[in-house]
């Protein structure tokens, strides 16, 4: 879809991932983010990482894309299991963070590595974007623990897991309010 390509593109111009060799896509479900990125750096493998239900719909895609040999997949709860280790960067997007998964993933990183949240955000004056929250209403109704958060409770919880805040990048339409904020390990 457009925002897919959109925020692949974006990534793909940072100078990390051009000289990235090994990629973590948290929680990427479908992996074609995964894909997207493994076509775009011929030197990057990328591991999706999702819960066992989700993997077998992951592996389809994998092979209707010809990526078996640069996807690959590791099925677990990422709040529960290891994710791995030796990453040059942790790509999660529309996944629920927590500073105790951002410490794991700290830890996962290879020195400098980054870490990246593609994610919907709510303004500080909680008056916009109103997909934002309207979407956050949801979840409050449903009782969901899950919440859309400002830009800068991302980012002190980066903080708080050892990252150093490294960039902002603004993918923000009416459609669709995304974010990617990446940061370094420090």
């Amino acid at each position: 879809t457009g925002s897919l390509q959109k925020s692949v593109n974006t990534l793909a111009e940072l100078s990390e991932f051009r000289n990235a060799k090994r990629m973590l896509d948290l929680g990427g479900g479908h992996g074609l983010y995964a894909i997207a990125f493994a076509q775009l750096n011929p030197n990057l493998e990328v591991i999706v990482f999702d819960l066992p239900h989700v993997t077998p719909i992951t592996q389809k895609y994998i092979k209707t894309y010809n990526m078996d040999n640069r996807v690959k997949v590791m099925a677990g709860d990422f709040n529960v299991d290891s994710i791995g280790e030796g990453y040059d960067i942790v790509f999660m997007s529309d996944i629920t963070v927590t500073v105790e998964l951002l410490k794991k993933v700290y830890e996962s990183l290879n020195r400098n590595g980054i870490a990246v949240l593609r994610r919907w955000f709510i303004n500080d004056d909680e008056l916009g974007p109103l997909t934002s929250l309207l979407f956050d209403f949801k979840l409050s109704l449903v009782g969901s623990k899950h919440r859309v958060l400002k830009v800068k409770e991302y980012e002190e919880m980066f903080v708080k897991a050892g990252f150093k805040p490294y960039k902002l990048i603004n993918l923000v339409t009416a459609e669709d309010p995304t974010i990617i904020i990446t940061a370094k390990k420090g």
